[in-house]
Order: structure tokens, then sequence, then C-alpha cells
């Protein structure tokens, strides 16, 4: 699906049809693919984590997770300017972005670390107290579409 401006420009691509599924028939925060599917740059820790299964449960706070990666890449790379690479990749953030790496790319970082640090230390308590862990249900507890939206100032309609 493409989104052409007035002057016949894309601006839009969306695509990755093989895991979508009408709204309506969602039963819960995972899809039905059950193999790795995505750029890698652009997944999830969680599904490319050596220490993961060979085919992990594929959550919606992974396809955030992935919106957040693709952010940063772009703020990055992208001189929208000169529509090219930017020559230093990783020297700072473009000026053309840094007001989404404000109110978005930053916000979502936190929300990603600090889910991450939450889990790793509930982890650890589960461990020493000899408690049942399932870091899934932990971390789709924290990373969703209602916090993903909260963490960059917007609200679910």
């Amino acid at each position: 699906m493409l989104y052409w401006d007035e002057d016949g420009n894309v601006k839009g691509v969306l695509h990755d049809w093989d895991t979508a599924v009408y709204k309506h028939m969602v039963r819960d925060n995972t899809t039905v693919v059950n193999h790795r599917t995505g750029t890698s740059p652009f997944m999830a820790i969680d599904l490319i984590s050596p220490d993961r299964p060979a085919a992990p449960r594929h959550a919606f706070r992974h396809e955030l997770e992935s919106i957040f990666y693709i952010l940063v890449w772009a703020a990055l790379h992208y001189d929208l300017t000169k529509k090219e690479n930017a020559s230093k990749v990783f020297s700072c953030v473009r000026p053309e972005f840094s007001e989404l790496c404000d109110i978005w790319i930053k916000p979502l970082w936190i929300l990603f670390k600090h889910s991450r640090t939450q889990s790793n230390l509930a982890q650890a308590q589960a461990s020493l107290l000899d408690l049942d862990w399932d870091e899934d249900k932990f971390l789709d507890e924290r990373i969703n579409f209602e916090t993903f939206t909260a963490a960059i100032g917007e609200k679910l309609t």
C-alpha cells in the first residue's frame, strides 16, 4: 500500500502483509506466525536473541519495538534535505529529526530500556525465590499499544 502526495512522491509504504490479520479476529497480542520474520537490524531483541527458542511467540510488542528501531535508524541515516544517507551514521541525530528524537525516540527508548531492566530484576527475584517466571507475560504487560502511545504523548482513540 502506497501513499502519494500531490506531487506524485511516495510518502509511505505499508507492507509485510504475510502476518496481517483483521482487527476483529485478534484474540490476544500475538500473531499466527510460527517462525522468525523481519529484517534483523529492526527486529525485537526477544526474536533474535540466541537464548530464545527457535520459533518464539511473536507478540504485538515486538512490532512496537521494531518501529522504535526504524525511527532511530531513520534519524541517524536519512538526510531529508538531500534525500540520501547521511555520511556519519552514529555521530548524532540529524537536525531535521531532533524534534522526533525528543518526542518519540527518547521516550520510547526509556519505555523499552525501563521494561527490560524491570524484567531482569523481576527474573532475578523469581529465581532467588524459586518462583515461576514468564518473561513474555511480564513484558507484554509493560510494552503494548497503550504504553507505546502514552510514551509518545498520544491518546488512544
